[in-house]
């Protein structure tokens, strides 16, 4: 016995084992016998390269049997691993005495090793070709028993998504069940997630879990199968997280948040296991305060209802990681729109500037107040359109901390993007008009890439100045301001400016204006550079 077989045949025995002791008798054997046939291809002195293809194939065939010996029934199954084994054990049985040849006799067998080589191709291809067919048709036929059970209202439906789930084809049946127009992946997700969360109360144990990180029964396999398949779910179909509180679905990653803005520090964190997300931690507003936790549940719904290409989405919040409430939300790799441009000068910042305004207008249309609107809180997607983000933690911070809106912008560095009626105290909390005011302070700041009224350095002066002389920024004179800050684009950024909030124009008027002013600048820079994700 050589070195090879020694190795091979206590693998073969222990895959056949294996198989056998899982419950599927037979694909144990096919198991062995692709190890063996993998053993004698290596030892063929003649054709090494199609050997090796063959090889190959035949992993292959056992490979899709196995992934999707889930779907089948007995005796499905039975006919399916009579009909692996025979076709391996004959592939099995030629390469055996093509591996028994000598240099010699594998020359003068030359072409019979060569067609011998492509008959087993053949029938391996046939095998797999049928099984693939049946496959298909199985896989149709659990679509209409998950949509029979969808309607059906089924009491044992969230058991028997599960296991839908737990399938390596699960999330792709139910994606292909929604592209035709059925709607059950909403249903799935929510089902799926509180499955979820049953599954996490039978592990439940009295130990603290680990800083960053909620208490998960991260080795149950079938607990992961179905995370795994929420997850694709998510990929497919763009269907968000149905139940909006993500305790157990969420870790935090790092020691240290890798961003803060007015309100907030950022984290990076990971939703069932592999979608890369975006946590908040809202400073000041703990997890124990049940003030805190109504407010949110009370926008919860809102901001989750919200669905627009400039809108950045709304997963949930997690309750469950540390002494804050965090708010979830996609993780956006490009970051803030003057962050880009600073590294991408020549994208086109009109483009970005005018889906910006839509999403406000989406926002007003919607009687929601951004209150903080600056290029901090507008971001850039993968596909390189604006997304803007933190629309209405104002209202929800001053709600919950009993603390003046205008006030905590003040001091957390918005002075230079906000309505004089808020600095001066007319009101205390953001309007839409003071949105609209900020809107044309975020137009200078991403033309410009610089922060408005840049020449003075203190905040305090700045306020001193609006307050006392009711001053607007300055028209630069750069080059590359010019390029972008056309006559008809500033003409609307002081109509944004008015001191009276009454005189501003509405973003209804806004965002088409910003489209036209866009169509303009097409027209006389027709060099620009493409507003592409480099």
């Amino acid at each position: 016995m050589n070195v090879v077989s020694r190795v091979i045949e206590p693998i073969a025995a222990g895959l056949e084992l294996a198989g056998d002791v899982g419950g599927v008798p037979g694909l144990g054997a096919a198991g062995a016998l692709i190890a063996a046939i993998q053993n004698n291809c290596e030892k063929v002195v003649t054709h090494k390269v199609a050997c090796k293809r063959l090889a190959n194939k035949a992993t292959q065939l056992h490979n899709t049997f196995e992934d999707h010996q889930d779907q089948l029934k007995e005796s499905e199954l039975r006919k399916y691993t009579d009909e692996v084994q025979s076709t391996l054990e004959k592939v099995n049985t030629r390469t055996r005495r093509w591996a028994s040849y000598s240099r010699f006799s594998a020359f003068i067998n030359d072409n019979k090793i060569a067609d011998g080589i492509k008959k087993c191709e053949v029938e391996l291809e046939t095998v797999l070709e049928s099984f693939t067919i049946g496959a298909h048709v199985l896989a149709v036929a659990n679509q209409r028993q998950l949509l029979e059970m969808m309607k059906s209202n089924d009491e044992n439906l969230r058991s028997l998504i599960l296991n839908v789930l737990a399938n390596p084809d699960g999330a792709r049946q139910v994606a292909e069940l929604e592209s035709r127009g059925e709607h059950v992946a909403a249903r799935v997700m929510e089902e799926g997630q509180r499955g979820l969360r049953d599954i996490r109360e039978r592990h439940v144990t009295f130990e603290v879990p680990a800083a960053g990180s909620s208490n998960s029964p991260k080795s149950d396999a079938n607990y992961i199968r179905v995370q795994r398949s929420l997850s694709k779910l998510h990929n497919l179909t763009g269907v968000p997280p149905a139940v909006k509180v993500l305790n157990g679905e969420v870790t935090r990653e790092g020691e240290i948040p890798v961003a803060g803005g007015t309100y907030s520090d950022v984290w990076n964190g990971m939703w069932m296991v592999d979608q890369k997300v975006a946590l908040k931690a809202l400073r000041g507003i703990r997890v124990t305060s049940p003030k805190a936790q109504k407010r949110f549940e009370r926008e919860l719904n809102v901001w989750s209802s919200l669905d627009h290409p400039n809108i950045l989405k709304f997963l949930g919040i997690v309750t469950d990681i540390g002494h804050f409430i965090h708010m979830v939300s996609p993780w956006q790799d490009h970051g803030s729109v003057p962050d880009y441009l600073k590294k991408h000068p020549n994208a086109n910042r009109q483009h970005l500037l005018v889906g910006a305004s839509f999403g406000l207008e989406y926002l007003h249309q919607k009687s929601i107040v951004h209150g903080n609107v600056k290029g901090a809180n507008i971001l850039v997607s993968a596909k390189g359109e604006a997304c803007i983000c933190d629309f209405g933690m104002s209202k929800v911070v001053e709600d919950v901390t009993e603390q003046a809106a205008s006030a905590t912008l003040t001091k957390q560095g918005s002075v230079r993007w906000l309505a004089p009626e808020l600095i001066e105290g007319d009101i205390s909390s953001p309007s839409h008009a003071c949105d609209i005011y900020s809107f044309g302070m975020t137009i200078f700041e991403c033309t410009t890439l610089e922060i408005p009224f840049s020449h003075i350095k203190r905040d305090a002066q700045v306020i001193h100045k609006l307050m006392q002389f009711r001053i607007k920024p300055l028209r630069p004179e750069s080059p590359d301001s010019k390029r972008w800050l056309t006559d008809s684009l500033w003409d609307l950024m002081m109509a944004c400016w008015q001191f009276e909030p009454g005189n501003r124009p509405p973003m209804s008027e806004i965002a088409p204006r910003m489209r036209e002013i866009e169509i303009e600048v097409e027209g006389l820079h027709t060099n620009t550079a493409p507003d592409t994700v480099e």
